[in-house]
């Protein structure tokens, strides 16, 4: 009877550790814009998220262990042979956990706005002050941060 309880415990920080790595994704900075009523959608859908763990529940009846051979990078340890995954079951936190990381890695790509053409180079700016010949401002601005469809130059 523990072993579910230890592998609902797991499956938590598994589903921890993407939603994680889905808002590390999301809020790397890169050279692309949200409109606003995207990013009040994404606050309130983060929030509801932070509220699953929060969910205390016992296995579903559904709940098992799935044979799942994989291998992949845990930082520290290095490459890691993965035999079998937790599936925590019907209307578990935990899936629904997994299941809004992965909807958070779509918004990153659908509803990302002036995105960055590939190899675009920046536009440099200088302000010198030729009576005390030196530069007062050195700037780079990019096509995206000055003309972004109705979102105007960026702040």
């Amino acid at each position: 009877r523990l072993l579910p309880v230890y592998g609902e415990i797991l499956n938590r920080l598994a589903a921890l550790s993407d939603l994680y790595g889905a808002l590390d994704e999301l809020c790397t900075p890169a050279r692309r814009r949200f409109a606003p009523a995207d990013l009040t959608a994404l606050r309130k859908r983060v929030a509801e998220l932070g509220e699953l763990f929060r969910r205390s529940e016992a296995p579903a009846h559904d709940a098992r262990f799935v044979v799942d051979d994989a291998r992949f990078h845990v930082p520290g340890v290095g490459v890691v042979r993965q035999l079998a995954s937790y599936d925590a079951g019907t209307d578990s936190a935990a899936r629904a956990v997994h299941a809004g990381a992965r909807e958070l890695r779509r918004f990153s790509r659908e509803a990302a706005r002036c995105v960055a053409p590939p190899g675009q180079r920046p536009l440099m700016a200088v302000l010198v002050d030729s009576a005390a010949a030196r530069a007062e401002f050195l700037g780079f601005f990019y096509a995206e941060e000055l003309d972004c469809d109705a979102f105007g130059p960026l702040d």
